[in-house]
């Protein structure tokens, strides 16, 4: 919903909408014990998405757990993030912009029964990476309206 919300308004920390009764519509009410916490994360994704090193990387399960849950979180987040874009960003994307959200769509459904091994354990980072990256070009249209 940030992202959605940065495209719609320019990438402005005191200024980017998020409603948390949005938020709730998208998720239902049984899904937020605490909007006020939810709220905060949201502000601190927010300064990551705005962070000039660029640092952002999406909320995932730590190296040492098991592959098959990495992966599958990967899929769980892509698929947050393409609904929460969904539900407040206009559909006006440029090629490169609709072939990222493609892919994003095939990360967000990718089997989680994988073999554990280094090919794969590359393959997800690879995968992860990219995930960043078309996140963070998916803000860079709207980076130049705000400096």
């Amino acid at each position: 919903m940030l992202v959605g919300n940065v495209r719609a308004q320019g990438l402005n920390e005191r200024h980017v909408h998020f409603s948390i009764e949005e938020y709730v519509e998208l998720v239902g009410a049984d899904a937020v014990a605490d909007g006020e916490t939810v709220e905060d994360f949201a502000a601190l994704a927010l300064s990551e998405l705005d962070a000039e090193d660029l640092s952002f990387s999406p909320l995932l399960p730590e190296d040492d757990d098991a592959l098959p849950a990495r992966v599958e979180a990967l899929g769980e987040w892509c698929a947050s993030f393409l609904a929460g874009l969904g539900a407040v960003a206009d559909t006006d994307l440029n090629e490169t912009e609709a072939e990222m959200l493609d892919d994003l769509v095939a990360i967000s459904a990718v089997d989680a029964d994988v073999d554990e091994g280094e090919d794969a354990e590359r393959e997800l980072m690879e995968l992860v990476e990219y995930v960043r990256v078309a996140v963070l070009s998916l803000l860079a249209p709207n980076q130049a309206d705000v400096e």
